[in-house]
């Protein structure tokens, strides 16, 4: 699936640990930085959902940490080639797929 558009959260894959555990913004930021990855906070989304992003061109990634009850729907930024859910955290990304997965797993 390629292009922008709304993306409504679903269950977690099931291989990932801690799968409905909730994170805070500062615990995915630290997990991404670990592995690269510099995340910031990009325009503002619904209430309770903060949006973050680095790179540019291929390299970009969307991450959404949802910080309360949401609507469960947001919009991506981004193409959607890869997409994937770790607990209330969304990541959308292009090509970094192994320092993507890297932090979602560092992520305790």
């Amino acid at each position: 699936m390629t292009g922008c558009g709304t993306s409504r959260l679903t269950a977690p894959p099931s291989g990932f640990r801690s799968a409905m555990h909730n994170y805070s913004v500062g615990q995915v930021e630290t997990a991404f930085a670990a592995h690269g990855i510099q995340l910031h906070k990009v325009a503002k989304q619904p209430f309770h959902v903060t949006n973050l992003m680095s790179g540019t061109g291929a390299d970009r990634v969307f991450v959404a940490v949802e910080t309360g009850v949401t609507t469960g729907a947001y919009l991506i930024p981004i193409p959607v080639k890869h997409k994937t859910h770790h607990g209330n955290v969304t990541a959308v990304w292009l090509s970094r797929g192994s320092a993507v997965s890297a932090s979602l797993n560092g992520l305790h």
